[in-house]
C-alpha cells in the first residue's frame, strides 16, 4: 500500500531536512579547510603552477569565481585536484565536465522522474539536492563548451545567488566556483551578449601558459610525475631537446605531451638495443604531436652513435696493428745486432707479418660513413708508413 498524501509530504519535509543539514556541514567544512596556508605545499609538487595556485587560492579565500583558460595539457586539472587533496575536501567539492550537448537538466541534478510518472503529482522536479547547488567548492571543467540553452540560465542563478524552478526556491551554497576552459574568453565573449554576461559572473581570469621554459623544468616534471630520477639516457636527452627547440619556434610541449613521450620509451631504459631497434623508438614517439622532430633528431643522434662505435673500433684495430708492427721493429732491430740469427728472424718476421696483413685487412674491411673516413684513412696510412720505415731499415741492413 502507498504512502498518503500527508505522508508522503513529511517524508519529503525530512529528506529536505536532512539535504540541508549535509550541505551545511560541507560548507561549514568547506570555510575551516580554505583557510590553511597551503599554496607553497601544492606548488611544490607541480612545475611552472606557483601563479596558477595562488590564483586558485584567491579565489577560494575571497570566495569569488575564476576562470582559468590556456591550452590543455598545462597542469589546471592537476593543480586543482591537489588542492582538493591537500586540504581534504573531496566530499565538499563537486566537478563537472561540460560540453556541446550539455543541457540545463545537467546543471539541476536530471530530472526526478519518480515525481514526472507520478499519477496525482505529474510535475516537473529536478534532483537538485545532487547538482552543484549543494557543493560550497564546484569545478567546470570545459565550460565554454557548453550552448547557450545551457550557459543562459547557469548564468541567471549565479547571478540570483539561488535556482527558482516550478515554483520553488532553491538556494545556493556553492562559495566558489572555478571554470576552465582551452578557449580565450574575450575572443569567445564576441559570440554573444549572454556569453560577456556569463562572464562577468567570473571576476577573476587568468591564463594559465609556459612562457618561458628550461631543461630543468622538464627534468623535474618527469621525476615528480613519475617519482623517479631523471635518467639521462640518449632517449631523455632527445626529448628535453626536442621540446626545448619546439618552445623556441614558438610551440610549447605540454607537459601532458612531454610525459606521454616518456611513457613510450619507459619500457626501453634498461635494454641494450640495436640500431633498428632505437629507430623504431624514434619513430613510436615522431607520432606524439609536438615530437614530429624526434625521428630526424633521432636518426642523427643514432648515426652519431654508430660513429662513436665504428671509431672505437678503428681504434682498437690499429693498436692491435701497431702494437704487432712493434713486435716486427723489435725483430729488425735484433737481427741488425745479430745477422748470424736470419733463419730465426725470418720466421719470426714472416709470423709477425702475416698477423699484420690479417689485422690491416680486417680494419681495412670496416664500413664507416663520410664523416668517419677521414679517421679509417689515417690510421691505414699510419699502418703504411711504420711498415715502409721497417722494410726501408730492412733493406739497409741486409746491403
Amino acid at each position: 500500500m502507498g504512502l498518503t498524501k500527508k505522508e508522503q509530504i513529511r517524508d519529503e519535509s525530512k529528506k529536505a531536512v536532512e539535504i540541508n543539514k549535509t550541505a551545511t556541514e560541507r560548507v561549514e567544512h568547506y570555510l575551516k579547510q580554505v583557510n590553511q596556508d597551503f599554496e607553497k605545499l601544492v606548488s611544490d609538487s607541480l612545475v611552472k603552477c606557483d601563479t596558477l595556485v595562488k590564483f586558485i587560492a584567491t579565489c577560494m579565500k575571497n570566495n569569488m569565481n575564476g576562470l582559468i583558460w590556456g591550452d590543455g595539457g598545462f597542469g589546471k586539472s592537476d593543480a586543482i585536484r591537489k588542492i582538493i587533496n591537500t586540504i581534504n575536501i573531496q566530499n565538499q567539492t563537486y566537478i563537472m565536465s561540460f560540453g556541446n550537448d550539455t543541457t540545463e537538466s545537467d546543471l539541476w541534478g536530471k530530472l526526478d522522474m519518480d515525481a514526472f510518472f507520478s499519477e496525482d503529482q505529474r510535475v516537473i522536479r529536478y534532483k537538485v539536492e545532487e547538482s552543484f547547488l549543494n557543493y560550497p567548492f564546484v569545478v567546470f571543467e570545459e565550460m565554454l563548451d557548453a550552448p547557450a540553452s545551457a550557459l543562459t540560465p547557469l548564468k541567471n542563478t549565479l547571478q540570483e545567488k539561488r535556482l527558482e524552478l516550478g515554483g520553488q526556491t532553491y538556494p545556493m551554497l556553492t562559495k566558489c566556483i572555478i571554470a576552465l576552459t582551452n578557449k580565450d574568453p574575450e575572443e569567445y565573449a564576441k559570440k554573444g551578449e549572454y556569453v560577456r554576461a556569463m562572464m562577468e559572473r567570473f571576476p577573476l581570469i587568468y591564463h594559465h601558459r609556459w612562457d618561458s621554459v628550461e631543461e630543468s623544468d622538464y627534468i623535474r616534471l618527469y621525476e615528480i610525475s613519475t617519482k623517479q630520477r631523471y635518467d639521462k639516457s640518449n632517449f631523455h636527452k632527445l626529448l628535453v631537446k626536442c621540446a626545448i627547440d619546439s618552445h623556441k619556434k614558438g610551440l610549447t610541449i605540454s607537459p601532458r605531451l612531454f610525459l606521454a613521450a616518456c611513457q613510450i620509451v619507459k619500457p626501453h631504459l634498461n635494454s641494450t638495443l640495436n640500431a633498428s631497434q632505437k629507430l623504431d623508438i624514434y619513430q613510436q614517439l615522431s607520432f606524439i604531436q609536438g615530437f614530429k622532430k624526434v625521428f630526424e633528431l633521432g636518426q642523427e643522434l643514432l648515426t652519431k652513435e654508430l660513429d662513436e662505435q665504428t671509431i672505437q673500433e678503428l681504434t682498437t684495430k690499429h693498436i692491435e696493428v701497431t702494437k704487432e708492427i712493434t713486435t716486427l721493429d723489435n725483430y729488425v732491430d735484433a737481427f741488425s745486432k745479430n745477422k748470424m740469427e736470419f733463419l730465426k728472424f725470418k720466421g719470426r718476421s714472416k709470423g709477425s707479418r702475416e698477423k699484420i696483413n690479417k689485422l690491416f685487412s680486417e680494419l681495412s674491411e670496416i664500413g664507416v660513413t663520410d664523416s668517419v673516413y677521414t679517421t679509417k684513412d689515417k690510421y691505414l696510412n699510419d699502418i703504411r708508413n711504420k711498415l715502409n720505415n721497417i722494410d726501408n731499415k730492412l733493406t739497409n741492413i741486409l746491403k
